[in-house]
């Protein structure tokens, strides 16, 4: 069996792999074209950053994406990972709150959250947030949700 550390490892490896591979979004954003396209710009920096584990270059595009787009959820998403890999839990829960405001219908930052929430114990939380992203029709990937239920119930 599994320790609780290689559990979380393997909840945040596969958040992880799917978010990196799916970051930059065409959204309908409000932002002028130019804002939009710098802001997807900066967006894609910070994405191919943080795959490289590069977290203070890529939380500096990922700002840079929020200045011209402050809307932008994945940006909030990303850096909400970005503070996960750092350990500091309240600012990646700020971003992932952050990132549901600006786009409820967002399963990875669903999926993203409960794997925090799991990480602290908050399991029902977690939960619920699993169950969430699992029923968002527009999830690619609800099976990814799924095995992150089974995985925080053997945290438990």
């Amino acid at each position: 069996m599994k320790t609780h550390s290689e559990m979380t490892t393997l909840l945040l490896a596969s958040l992880l792999l799917l978010t990196i591979n799916g970051c930059v979004v065409d959204k309908q954003y409000k932002g002028s074209l130019e804002n939009r396209d710098i802001a997807q710009a900066q967006l894609a920096l910070g994405a191919a950053y943080l795959d490289r584990e590069q977290l203070s270059q890529a939380e500096f595009h990922l700002q840079r994406a929020l200045t011209e787009l402050p809307e932008m959820a994945e940006a909030e998403y990303a850096l909400a990972l970005i503070e996960m890999r750092r350990e500091n839990y309240l600012n990646a829960e700020t971003h992932f709150i952050a990132a549901l405001q600006k786009v409820d219908s967002y399963p990875d930052a669903r999926n993203g959250y409960g794997v925090l929430l799991c990480k602290q114990g908050r399991l029902e939380e977690a939960q619920l947030m699993f169950q969430q992203a699992i029923a968002d029709p527009t999830n690619s990937s609800p099976e990814l949700a799924i095995k992150n239920i089974e995985i925080c119930k053997i945290i438990e």
